[in-house]
Order: structure tokens, then sequence, then C-alpha cells
């Protein structure tokens, strides 16, 4: 049977549709809208233009999943909604447009889900687990299959750009300033230090841009779930889109075309955390928190701990 899970995040609405058999699941369409929510949260609500723009987009992505019979869908909202006062009132307008339930993740809830999700895929049982969304960075430490720790903490590509950078790429001054922000916020994560030394494993649109620019880079074609690249060169690939100037553009907009403006400064908050905690190498994961959301609460098969499966 077929499920769908529409993922309201701060930068993207998403829907994806998986076909599950024997406690098993694979993706059957993945489409995204760019909407960048956070964006219109002022003063702990969400400006009109956000609402229209998220109720259109939702219904639009329901509208097409229904061509592949779901079973039912399920739609979940992360920090755009603990951005806002409002919650119930967004809430509220989705299932008056749509119908849909929506339930919103609390940033713990986000990051254990972000856990599960990736851990299924590549069955790693020790590990840090970061996805750095639109609003918000989600950061999880596995150790021997158990989790240690997850937390939410509010830096996202979108805030860190809107904040910081006044052009299409920061300054050197402005990256001054980004990186002593993304430090200071990252000190929040009191139990970063026990992850140092340990694989660095990155979910989330701005990790996938990341991979995906590192082999265009380098001309690599391994499939980006079975791809590492070096910690160090995470810093090499912004500062090389930098000094790129409108060809480092023009890379961008080839391979993550809604991300020209906030890639840059997403990519150094993955390296600042890289750095911080000494990581040598760092992979990624194209599995995260829908992933997660659809094993713990549609699957019902994550209870305690981190299963140790992965997909056939």
């Amino acid at each position: 049977m077929n499920y769908g899970i529409i993922d309201i995040g701060s930068n993207t609405i998403r829907i994806v549709v998986y076909k599950i058999t024997k406690n098993r699941f694979e993706c059957l369409f993945n489409k995204k809208q760019f909407v960048q929510l956070i964006g219109y949260v002022k003063n702990g609500r969400m400006r009109d233009e956000g609402k229209r723009s998220m109720i259109l987009a939702v219904k639009q992505l329901a509208e097409i999943a229904q061509h592949f019979n779901p079973k039912r869908i399920d739609c979940f909202a992360t920090a755009p909604f603990r951005a806002v006062d409002n919650a119930d009132e967004l809430i509220g307008m989705i299932k008056n447009f749509t119908g849909l339930k929506t339930r919103v993740l609390s940033g713990e809830e986000e990051a254990q889900l972000e856990l599960i999700g990736a851990q299924y895929l590549n069955g790693t049982k020790t590990g840090l687990f970061v996805d750095l969304g639109g609003g918000s960075l989600e950061a999880g430490l596995l150790e021997n299959g158990e989790i240690k720790h997850a937390q939410s903490i509010n830096i996202g590509c979108v805030n860190l750009t809107d904040g910081f950078v006044s052009g299409l790429f920061p300054t050197k001054q402005e990256l001054k300033r980004l990186k002593t922000h993304i430090d200071e916020k990252l000190g929040e994560l009191s139990w970063l230090h026990e992850a140092a030394g340990f694989r660095m494993i990155c979910t989330g649109g701005t990790a996938r841009a990341l991979g995906e620019l590192h082999q265009s880079l380098t001309g690599s074609t391994i499939p980006l779930d079975a791809y590492s690249m070096d910690a160090k060169e995470i810093k090499s690939v912004y500062k090389t889109i930098i000094e790129m100037e409108t060809e480092g553009l023009r890379l961008i907009s080839k391979q993550a075309s809604g991300r020209i403006f906030t890639f840059v400064p997403g990519t150094v908050a993955l390296w600042r955390i890289a750095k911080t905690v000494q990581a040598k190498q760092v992979s990624f994961s194209t599995y995260g928190v829908r992933e997660g959301f659809l094993i713990k609460y549609i699957l019902g098969m994550a209870s305690g701990s981190i299963l140790a499966q992965t997909t056939a």
C-alpha cells in the first residue's frame, strides 16, 4: 500500500509517497516547492503572504499525491510553526483548505526522527547526525545503536542568510561575523564534544547540495548515499563557489537552484560543526525526518532504540 507524507519546513514544503510492503518501504514520488516560510515570520506571527504560499503549496502537493492512491496522507510541520505564536491558526487553515491534520514536531522530536530515518538507510550504529534546515539545525548523537542526544537549535540556512549576508555571497567581514554567530549557537549543544572523532552524517537539502556540488567539482559519479568527503573539503567547496563568482552562481543554480542565496551560509554552518568535533569524514543520507516519521508513527517500528535495518 502507498502512504504520503507532507513535510512543511522552513525553506521547502515537500510531498513524498512511499510504497510499503512487509515493514519495508521505497519512495515512489518526491516533489518539493521552495516557499521559505521562515522568511514570512515577523514578531512571532506568519504574514498573510506566507499563509497563502503555504496553503497553495500543501494543496497542490496533496492533489498530486492522490494520483498514487495513498491509503492516507500525513502532514507535519517543523521550525516555521515552532517559530510562531499562531501555529493553531495555521493548522486550522490547512485543515479547512485541504482536509489534512497537521502535527507540529518539537525540536527534540524532529532531531530524533532525523536520526531514525538516516540510521535506517545506512545502518550506522555510532555517529553524529546533522540536519541543517531553513530555520533550525537538528543534531543527534548515536552510540552503539542508542540515542544519546537529540537536540534542535534555531539556526538555519535561511535565517543565517537574512541575518548576515547582504549580497549573493557573504563578504569576508560577513563570513567572520557568520562564523562567530554559528560558533556561539553551537555552544548550546553542550554535549557536542562527546562526538569528537565520530563519523558525521549529514541530511537535509543543504547537505545534499553540498555533496552534489562536491561531486560536480571532483567529477564523482558515486550515488550520494554511498558518497563521503574529507571534512576539510566543506570549507574548500564554499570558498571555491565564492571565488568563482558568476560561475559559482551558475553551478549552484544548476545543482540546487532554490538554494542560490542560502547555500554558502548553510555550508559554513556545516563546516563549523565538522571543525568543532574534528570530523575527518562527512557522509550523506537522503533519508531523514520523513522516513523517521514513517518508521515510527506509520509503521510503528521504532520504540526505545534505533532500528538496525536497511532497505532492500
